[in-house]
């Protein structure tokens, strides 16, 4: 067996069918999706030649009888506060079922924050942990969290 064919089993056995990657996998993204839900928003990057990839996850959306409400640009490297308020506010206004992001982990990062914002409502700095104790200085003046530190604060469930 073959170090894919492992890995392979080993997502399987994790995911089940509810998982696909190779070739092929983005013609099974409205099979996925329409699991649940109806209507769905596609969420991307704006990297070259992802117009290709956005077209075929619409048409496996559209041939999964999904309602395609929009295609929205996703995030700026660093997923900028004003990015996610943006795509909170574009997917509050659509309300799909389901959203589906094309992109990095900046534009899945917004996507997710803007999908709280969208559900949950509030201050985004309401989920965010503020805890000064869990950083410390390390060398010319930059700060980084401590691990022993956090988790020895925060108690069990925090982080």
């Amino acid at each position: 067996m073959s170090d894919f064919e492992k890995a392979r089993e080993l997502i399987r056995g994790f995911k089940g069918d509810n998982y696909a990657f190779g070739a092929g996998a983005l013609a099974r993204t409205g099979e996925l999706a329409a699991q649940l839900g109806k209507s769905a928003a596609v969420i991307h990057g704006v990297h070259p030649g992802v117009e290709q990839l956005v077209d075929q996850v619409k048409d496996s959306l559209r041939s999964a009888g999904m309602t395609m409400l929009d295609g929205l640009i996703g995030a700026a490297p660093n997923a900028p506060r004003e990015d996610v308020f943006r795509l909170g506010d574009q997917v509050g206004e659509l309300k799909p079922q389901v959203i589906v992001v094309i992109g990095g982990g900046n534009t899945i990062d917004a996507a997710k924050a803007a999908s709280v914002l969208a559900t949950l409502g509030g201050p985004i700095d309401s989920y965010f942990l503020h805890a000064p104790w869990l950083y410390r200085r390390r060398g010319h003046g930059r700060h980084r969290p401590s691990y022993r530190s956090a988790v020895r604060r925060s108690g069990p469930g925090l982080l």
